[in-house]
């Protein structure tokens, strides 16, 4: 997987023609103060190298981590989640893990998150899924508060429709939640996302388990389920969708039960006027503590939404009815002595509702404006030749950067776009470190970073490469993006020239509208007349000219090394 060797890079690996644009050096190290926690990376690049390259860490929840990977045998990039170390032997974590992946693999609809593949490597569990770019309901509301009644119409309708497809096989999800709804980029379209909680309801209760704010009165009495609970758990999402906020809450724990199941929320029209009293009614319906006063099913939910639209969409397509389906799933684990393991699940007989036909309505996302919203330069201070210090991150945690020091960096942008994340430096070169390799053309991501390939490169700052100011800047495009090595040929110059002494420790940050200083307090006086900092922001002015959708940049003072 790693195809350098652990030590100092050579010149040849460079972006280009050597007079345009010096190496990068990427350096792989041992930092000597996580050495359990790079056993344990190590171990698992190991176990999942010759199928899926690890390439970033996505999200980390109750019992597993999700990563970006890419599939050899697909030849695609994935979701991958991979159990946590440490959770394979005890059986309750496991046989979640297991039911997750069973109950996603028995459901095919286009509002439902689906599997790829699914196997145990090493005793680690892990299941494939496809890598969709977007944002989490849950994110969505944090940053917009109450959404319009046409997008919560819409978005109640995508979800029920989802709940429809799983209860029609005889499963409930039991965490409905928004962090549990997954908008895709461009459309907004609905995935409902982690089944770590699905449960077949002929299999009886399963105790207190979900989320506190978003659970129905019945899961925390720990009583019988149906699929009226998950109807509570909508209701409450779409309560949040209404007003910004959860509809139950309280300091601690007990507090959220004693709210949900002896309480009501505060009042819809209060909090939203604008809220249709269709919505309105629904949602309190839905939200009623006796299952019997709610809607019967996630289709009489979808039909109601429906009905809320004037205007018409494509139909929903029928389901057929089945009473006992035999799924045989094979697991691939790439590297093992057992090529396939095939797994027969046998799901029990569901009560299907009658198929109906009713219209869509249609999107009405329209798609936010594309910015960088952190670029982060996380800082490894040179130890000896073989390791380094992480110091976090540079602006942040750290200031004090030397030569022999080594750096990564990760972006996040607002959606998903195409990027360059390059390095400046104080000869007045550059080098790209997204896409790692200077030859590939980006790809569309809205969490570039570096190292993206070769997961141990960290880059080396290089002594002769010269003490003075160094940047790393975001280029976004809405548009495709040529590899960087045909970019830069078409370039000629640029306004970074070599700036040998910066502020002592300066930290100059620019988000591609405002330009901010960090440095250490006896240093600030100088900081505000450095002519570097003026450097930097000239720098993002040129991104923009030649084409830049969305800039963003860190630049920081490097010093000798240290003796």
């Amino acid at each position: 997987m790693f195809d350098q060797p652990a030590d100092k890079m050579p010149k040849g690996s460079g972006v280009g023609p050597e007079e345009v644009s010096p190496a990068a050096k990427p350096h792989m190290s041992d930092p000597i103060s996580d050495s359990i926690a790079n056993h344990s990376r190590a171990r698992f690049t190991s176990v999942f190298g010759e199928r899926y390259e690890i390439q970033n860490e996505l999200g980390v929840g109750a019992f597993g981590v999700v990563y970006r990977a890419w599939d050899r045998n697909l030849n695609r990039p994935v979701a991958l989640k991979v159990l946590k170390e440490g959770l394979s032997t005890p059986a309750a974590p496991s046989k979640r893990f297991l039911t997750e992946a069973q109950s996603m693999a028995a459901i095919t609809n286009d509002h439902v998150m689906p599997i790829l593949d699914f196997g145990m490597l090493e005793g680690r569990a892990f299941i494939s899924m496809p890598l969709l770019g977007g944002e989490t309901l849950g994110v969505r509301i944090e940053r917009e508060g109450s959404l319009p009644n046409s997008e919560i119409t819409r978005i109640g309708f995508e979800i029920a429709r989802g709940l429809a497809a799983i209860h029609s096989k005889g499963f409930l999800h039991r965490d409905l939640k928004p962090n549990n709804i997954w908008l895709e980029a461009g459309t907004g379209r609905v995935k409902i996302l982690d089944f770590g909680l699905a449960h077949d309801t002929l299999d009886g209760p399963l105790g207190l388990a979900g989320t506190p704010a978003y659970m129905s009165p019945e899961q925390i009495d720990c009583g019988p389920l149906d699929a009226r609970s998950d109807l509570f758990s909508l209701g409450s999402v779409l309560y949040c969708c209404a007003t910004g906020r959860a509809p139950f809450s309280g300091k601690r724990q007990s507090e959220v039960f004693d709210s949900i199941t002896k309480h009501e929320p505060p009042s819809l029209v209060r909090l939203n006027p604008g809220l249709s009293r269709q919505l309105s009614e629904l949602i309190g319906q839905l939200l009623n503590k006796s299952p019997d006063h709610r809607p019967a099913s996630a289709r009489e939910v979808m039909e109601r939404l429906a009905g809320f639209s004037n205007s018409s969409g494509p139909p929903i397509p029928t389901q057929t009815t089945v009473n006992r389906r035999v799924l045989l799933w094979a697991a691939g684990t790439a590297g093992s002595a057992t090529a396939l393991t095939a797994l027969i699940t046998f799901f029990r007989p569901a009560n299907r509702e009658p198929a109906v036909s009713t219209p869509l309505p249609p999107p009405q996302t329209v798609p936010q404006k594309l910015r960088v919203k952190s670029l982060e330069v996380y800082h490894f201070a040179a130890l000896n030749a073989k390791q380094a210090r992480p110091m976090g991150m540079i602006g942040k945690d750290s200031v004090a950067v030397h030569l022999d020091d080594e750096i990564t960096v990760k972006a996040t942008l607002s959606r998903p776009a195409y990027c360059y994340l390059v390095i400046f430096r104080p000869d007045g070169q550059d080098a790209v470190l997204y896409p790692q390799d200077p030859d590939d053309v980006p790809e569309l991501t809205d969490t570039p970073a570096y190292p993206s390939k070769r997961l141990r490169e960290r880059y080396f700052l290089e002594a002769q490469e010269k003490p003075g100011l160094w940047m790393v800047a975001a280029f976004v495009s809405e548009n495709p993006l040529p590899s960087y090595a045909q970019w830069r040929k078409t370039i000629t110059g640029n306004p970074w020239k070599p700036e040998p002494n910066p502020a002592k420790n300066l930290v100059a940050m620019h988000d591609g509208n405002l330009l901010v200083t960090r440095d250490s307090p006896d240093r600030a006086s100088k900081v505000s007349r450095d002519k570097s900092v003026v450097m930097v922001a000239d720098m993002m002015d040129w991104f923009t000219s030649q084409g830049a959708d969305a800039t963003s940049a860190v630049g920081f003072a490097v010093e000798e090394a240290q003796k």
